[in-house]
């Protein structure tokens, strides 16, 4: 090496460096801090959706002993639906899917069901309330809110606000439609 040259290359890299440590660290901080229970959450979806007598007594354990007994209900046509079942008093119902992905396509239209169903029978004091749907990756359940939120803790899973105006907003747009194309076919 020339006696004239000097080594600011290495001092310069070491700079550099270091920087780079500070920035990693206080990233680093930052998601200690912002997400105490860490960015990968482990899977909370406790319910026992392969079995209908156990989803039934975890519901009752949450919400309370079902008056009338559990009533089977039909399916509806929707493919994937594995149960469905609902209780008259405390008013709950809950819907198992035969897969995640079932459960995926499947569980739209019956929120909008359920939301024509509330608008439906709005006039009925029973219909009234704050209700939820609690949504598992293979199941739903629907019922009024503190007892979603019980069983949220004991099964985990998603709370979803539902009122009477979910669905009357996609019946007014299907109308619309409908009445559009008789309107231009009678012209």
């Amino acid at each position: 090496m020339p006696r004239s040259s000097t080594h600011g290359g290495v001092g310069g890299g070491g700079i550099v460096c270091m920087v780079l440590a500070c920035a990693c660290l206080v990233v680093g901080v930052a998601v200690g801090v912002l997400f105490p229970d860490g960015l990968i959450l482990p899977d909370n979806d406790k319910a026992p959706v392969e079995s209908t007598q156990q989803m039934e007594q975890g519901i009752e354990q949450a919400a309370g002993t079902c008056a009338a007994g559990w009533q089977g209900m039909d399916t509806g046509g929707l493919p994937g639906v594995s149960t469905v079942q609902m209780c008259a008093e405390p008013r709950m119902a809950f819907v198992s899917f035969e897969s995640e992905t079932m459960a995926a396509v499947g569980k739209a239209p019956i929120k909008v069901k359920i939301a024509e169903l509330l608008a439906q029978y709005s006039n009925n004091e029973k219909a009234q309330g704050d209700w939820r749907l609690l949504v598992g990756k293979r199941w739903m359940v629907f019922a009024e809110a503190d007892n979603i939120t019980k069983l949220q803790q004991q099964w985990g899973g998603d709370i979803e606000n539902i009122t009477a105006d979910d669905g009357a907003a996609d019946t007014d747009a299907t109308d619309d439609a409908g009445s559009g194309a008789n309107a231009d076919a009678g012209q």
